[in-house]
């Protein structure tokens, strides 16, 4: 579902998370937060209204606590963990999700890596409003989904790459069933997506700029040339 914005935005820039309260005049005052995650890599946040929120924290690669789920319920006032990766039997093996995305206000998904030996792809999922979260089988073994956003409670983009023979296949994804089941739709180079509707989306890398645009569901992409590293969208 889109991400509202009701009384505070979000952003993540530097590592950092910062508060905007509303004012007549639009997004006011911006303050610095301080969650208790210290010097963990923040990656992804994400919220469903003005209070209730999740946020992916990565200890760093190589770090035998991996990655953490927190959610706040104040607006990011506060946060606590709602789900760590604990290696079964003890293993010696790591997840790192990438992305956390909300179809409705009970069902969500996040989306990394495993590695377990080798790399595989990874996901959790919830049905219950983010309260308990478990491992869910992405049918799509090979694919590794670095950024989601969903338009409604069915429609939903994705986008990732896929490992094979000749290299690394940059590609999108979309979902008509609530994130139950994707279908390929074109390759584009992106590693985070947002969308306007169930028509059209935006999809762009950090590292490049640059960014993708489709208005007919994600059937065909195309390159608007423009100079920008993101876009996002309130409403």
């Amino acid at each position: 579902m889109r991400a509202a914005r009701l009384s505070h935005d979000v952003d993540t820039s530097g590592g950092g998370l910062w508060r905007a309260s509303d004012s007549a005049a639009g997004l006011g005052q911006w303050t610095l937060l301080t969650p208790p995650w210290n010097d963990d890599l923040l990656i992804d946040v994400t919220f469903i209204d003005a209070t209730h929120g999740w946020a992916i924290r990565n200890a760093g690669w190589g770090s035998s606590t991996g990655t953490y789920l927190v959610a706040t319920t104040d607006g990011g006032l506060s946060w606590r963990a709602v789900w760590q990766w604990t290696a079964p039997g003890g293993q010696a093996d790591a997840v790192y999700l990438f992305t956390v995305a909300f179809a409705s206000s009970q069902r969500g998904y996040a989306w990394g890596v495993r590695y377990a030996p080798g790399r595989v792809p990874f996901a959790i999922a919830t049905t219950d409003g983010g309260l308990t979260w478990s491992e869910q089988t992405f049918e799509r073994t090979d694919t590794f989904v670095e950024g989601v956003v969903f338009a409604d409670s069915h429609h939903g983009f994705a986008v990732g790459q896929r490992e094979g023979k000749n290299g690394t296949l940059h590609l999108a994804l979309a979902t008509d069933d609530g994130g139950v089941s994707w279908s390929e739709t074109a390759g584009v180079v992106g590693s985070v997506i947002d969308c306007a509707n169930a028509s059209r989306a935006w999809a762009w890398t950090w590292d490049q700029p640059g960014i993708a645009t489709t208005s007919d569901g994600g059937a065909t992409w195309q390159n608007m040339g423009a100079d920008l590293s993101r876009v996002a969208f309130c409403d």
